[in-house]
């Protein structure tokens, strides 16, 4: 997603991340504030030359080829809860993943 800044006041009126979620919680969190920012007349602006990390233990591990699959699924673990809370136990929480 990137690199966010914002004020505490609409970190505070989002609710910041929506822990009971087990995945997804940051794309939730984005839209939230767009949706705000809507509402109060003001735009999401991209830094474009910002700089973001983020890990790869998962490639490193599984191929680069692993992801397109459940990628393909999308959107049934999205609209099967269930099915989405099953793929988020054995994709990020199980033991020795």
């Amino acid at each position: 997603m990137g690199l966010l800044h914002m004020n505490t006041v609409l970190l505070e009126t989002i609710g910041g991340y929506d822990e009971a979620m087990k995945f997804a919680e940051d794309v939730k969190f984005h839209v939230d504030l767009w949706r705000i920012g809507r509402k109060r007349g003001a735009r999401l602006v991209r830094a474009g030359k910002a700089k973001s990390i983020f890990s790869a233990r998962k490639f490193d591990k599984f191929g680069d080829w692993h992801y397109f699959p459940i990628m393909a699924k999308a959107p049934w673990y999205l609209l099967n809860q269930r099915a989405g809370d099953a793929l988020a136990e054995r994709y990020w929480y199980a033991p020795g993943r």
